[in-house]
């Protein structure tokens, strides 16, 4: 125990309705069902059960008491959701004593500024998460009221808790998380487009053709990605068996072959864990439906049924061979094994056999040994660690657009909500995933589903998306958009895969996030999310970045050396994004105006025999710059001397 946490207890639910709770101070227990053991091994809780008796189990929690010196004052929590797809939160204690957290969450006493993390690392079994409750922090298992087999040791998921600064603690943990799922994170980040958020189920072959065609026009070399979204299938949108509609697709192959020929990969958008009772397949896929309805008038496969493995296996199979297949966004996912209606009393779906979390893995790992390595999985709507390993990149926030109605919020608070989101969870990206922050949208036409965004909204927006690190997918035909608005794609078209970290992780919205590239290169967004004018600034110290050169990284301008970043008035829902370089102390590239990164990923220089040597891994209309300390012969055009404040000169190459 810590000065944070005071005792820790064992509380058990049996299916008769009996309740135990016992200490576990010592790291033993014994229940009357079975003996617990929870040891520490290298940071990591890991909690085992052995089964003394038969009795089934309705859920097992491990609870911790916060002391009241953390507890009784302003106190801050992270709330990150149920799915990769809820939003986040910052949430007093206060205001919201009680919450159900899936992955991990993050506490701060304000006052005292003492934090405390905790984190589950495995989901391999049980269906979990972690729970706040008047001054209560635990873990919670469903059992799933299965009986427990006598003389079986179950291990429990296990989990982190640590006391050490946020920042530190949500990187072991994201360490930690991929150590033990042996995680996949995608290394190739995604450039292309997605329908959904343009055409929705109105999706067809000719403006998917047309979105090829955009991205060829104004993007090429770096697009790498075509995805059909929901509406190519017969029996939208929870059909069960994924046929293509051929009035919609009547060359389904051929749009493959084609986006291909473009040296472009193909996708294709799946829900396979669900069916809607409105499906022309239901009634013969009705042996392996469950009688659960997790969302309205839709009901999870039998996962635990291998004669639904087996179709599933040859649906994803046949859809790889068939169309060739590179990617796939796999959606609702959470809904095979969660219920997300309220009138629901039990969370987890109950299948024979295993545990939920068990079944569904197996599941996922059923698609993944159908398509193969070589294909992009991309999980949706999905509960966030139950797919490490098998997966490669999940959604980390809502949807960018949810549509028109009273019971939507408006298109800006939305925004701002799924920006904040994508910012706090950083921490997933690269090392458990790759973040798919959702679509790129920056139209400012109503195409009926009510995003009409200024500017600013725009480039706050796409602003997000740089400094999320993960796929770059518009939702837009290009040609439709006026230049500066398209600019806020195309100079995003040469990601660094790399995410931005809040410099306080506890605001609602961080009015700054920080992209640690290299000792000498640091990118900083700097947000106004109010709603009235404000002046931005950063005092570049808290970075020990103080004397350095700044960029404009959306302009891609040279803004001069300076100890601290300001914008005066900036409008409201407007972000900025800059670069930060420490001054060279030898000649060497400097940065290039044609991307948002400022070519740093794509250019290296060698200054040899006094000669500088620039090699590219990518040739576009750009320009070029370099420096040249004071006492070295610029080779090029001067564009800024200053031996005072710089130190040298910045050459156009």
């Amino acid at each position: 125990m810590n000065s944070i946490l005071c005792d820790i207890r064992l509380k058990t639910a049996y299916t008769d309705g009996k309740t135990e709770v016992l200490d576990l101070s010592c790291g033993k227990a014994r229940a009357r069902a079975f003996d617990m053991q929870l040891s520490e091994n290298d940071g990591v809780m890991c909690p085992v059960i052995c089964a003394k008796d038969n009795a089934p189990i309705n859920y097992i929690e491990i609870e911790y008491t916060l002391s009241e010196d953390f507890i009784g004052g302003d106190v801050l929590y992270f709330e990150n959701g149920g799915c990769t797809n809820d939003r986040c939160f910052v949430v007093r204690l206060a205001d919201k004593p009680r919450a159900n957290i899936k992955s991990v969450t993050v506490m701060k006493n304000i006052a005292s500024g003492e934090t405390l993390g905790i984190g589950q690392v495995t989901a391999h079994r049980f269906y979990s998460w972690i729970y706040i409750d008047e001054g209560k922090l635990g873990m919670h298992y469903e059992m799933e009221d299965k009986p427990l087999v006598l003389g079986e040791k179950y291990e429990l998921e296990k989990y982190m808790l640590d006391t050490c600064p946020t920042h530190k603690f949500l990187s072991r943990y994201a360490d930690t998380v991929a150590r033990l799922n042996a995680a996949r994170p995608l290394k190739d980040i995604p450039v292309g487009f997605c329908s959904w958020s343009r055409y929705y189920e109105n999706v067809t072959q000719e403006k998917m053709l047309l979105a090829a065609d955009g991205l060829d026009k104004y993007a090429r070399p770096s697009a790498s990605l075509v995805q059909i979204d929901d509406g190519w299938q017969i029996g939208r949108p929870f059909a069960g068996e994924w046929e293509v509609n051929t009035k919609k697709f009547p060359d389904m192959a051929g749009l493959s072959r084609d986006i291909h020929s473009r040296g472009m990969k193909f996708g294709l958008w799946v829900a396979p864990l669900l069916i809607g009772e409105d499906s022309p397949y239901y009634s013969s896929l009705e042996h392996v439906i469950k009688q659960d309805v997790t969302l309205p008038k839709t009901h999870p496969f039998d996962i635990g049924d291998e004669r639904f493995l087996s179709h599933l296996h040859d649906t994803f199979a046949r859809l790889t061979r068939d169309y060739d297949v590179d990617y796939y966004k796999l959606d609702f996912l959470s809904a095979g094994i969660k219920s997300f209606l309220p009138s629901q009393v039990r969370e987890a779906v109950r299948f024979d056999g295993d545990y939920s979390v068990a079944l569904f893995r197996r599941a996922m790992q059923t698609i993944r040994d159908a398509v193969g390595d070589r294909v992009t999985l991309l999980c949706c709507g999905a509960p966030m660690l139950e797919c490490v390993g098998i997966f490669d990149a999940q959604r980390v926030s809502c949807d960018i657009i949810w549509g028109v109605g009273e019971d939507f919020p408006p298109m800006w608070d939305i925004m701002r909500q799924a920006s904040s989101t994508v910012l706090h969870r950083y921490f997933y990206n690269e090392k458990i995933y790759m973040n798919d922050p959702d679509g790129l949208v920056f139209r400012d036409y109503d195409v009926g589903d009510g995003f009409v965004s200024t500017l600013d909204e725009a480039g706050f927006w796409a602003t997000t998306v740089a400094m999320s690190g993960g796929l770059v997918l518009h939702n837009e035909e290009l040609d439709c958009i006026s230049p500066e608005r398209r600019a806020l794609f195309t100079r995003l078209l040469y990601p660094i895969g790399i995410a931005g970290k809040p410099l306080d992780f506890f605001e609602d919205h961080p009015h700054a996030a920080i992209i640690d590239y290299s000792k000498s290169v640091k990118y900083i967004a700097l947000y106004n999310a109010s709603d009235v004018t404000a002046d931005l600034e950063l005092e570049l110290s808290s970075l020990d970045m103080d004397g350095c050169m700044v960029f404009d990284c959306w302009e891609g301008t040279f803004l001069g050396v300076t100890d601290k970043i300001r914008v005066t008035s900036a409008p409201p829902r407007s972000a900025y994004m800059f670069m930060v370089k420490r001054v060279p102390s030898s000649p060497e590239f400097l940065f290039s105006d044609g991307d948002v990164f400022l070519g740093q990923r794509a250019y290296t220089s060698a200054y040899e025999n006094g000669e500088l040597k620039f090699t590219a891994t990518r040739k576009i209309n750009e320009s070029i710059y370099a420096f040249y300390p004071a006492g070295t012969a610029p080779k090029g055009r001067i564009c800024f001397e200053d031996e005072d404040a710089l130190g040298g000169a910045i050459v156009k190459i």
